[in-house]
């Protein structure tokens, strides 16, 4: 009776929502109005719980420490917290979905000198060691004039600087 009643709050954990515990990285797309571009940065989470309280972190992949995640909830597969940083103006709201080992949606916030951006983010659950190598997404990209042509990302990136993509980027 004893095992009973302890796989009961094991259970119910598993069906509340999605497990978004552990090492995760992707990008956050931010368009620039003033060059038609988008900013790409590739930034890497972590999410632990503690005392029942979800935690973590978030930042460029290329920071050796990220920002810490604030009023983080877990509700089904709705994951939102938020974040300050000195770069803005005011705490940036994450509202995403997770599906699995993917996490994607919005961030919102003002930023100093740009006002309000929306930037989408999109997240994959990093590898555990001796882990299989990432799978590729293929990707249709609008590129000007001359309509869409394929581009071909890991699922897991290893550049760790921001890039731009949209008119007058240079081809991937």
């Amino acid at each position: 009776m004893t095992n009973v009643l302890l796989a009961i709050p094991l259970f119910a954990t598993a069906l509340s929502g999605a497990d978004v515990v552990g090492r995760w990285t992707g990008t956050i797309d931010v368009p620039d109005t003033g060059s038609g571009t988008v900013i790409s940065t590739q930034v890497e989470a972590s999410f632990e719980r503690r005392s029942g309280k979800l935690e973590g972190k978030i930042g460029r992949r290329a920071d050796a420490n990220g920002e810490s995640v604030r009023h983080a909830v877990l509700d089904g597969k709705t994951l939102t917290f938020e974040v300050l940083s000195p770069e803005t103006a005011s705490a940036m709201r994450f509202t995403l979905s997770v599906e699995g080992d993917r996490i994607a949606g919005e961030m919102k916030g003002k930023v100093d000198g740009a006002g309000d951006i929306v930037g989408r983010v999109a997240l994959v659950r990093a590898a555990a060691q001796g882990g299989s190598a990432p799978k590729p997404n293929i990707v249709l990209v609008r590129t000007g004039d001359s309509g869409l042509r394929l581009r071909q990302m890991l699922r897991t990136p290893d550049i760790a600087t921001p890039t731009r993509t949209g008119r007058g980027a240079n081809p991937i």
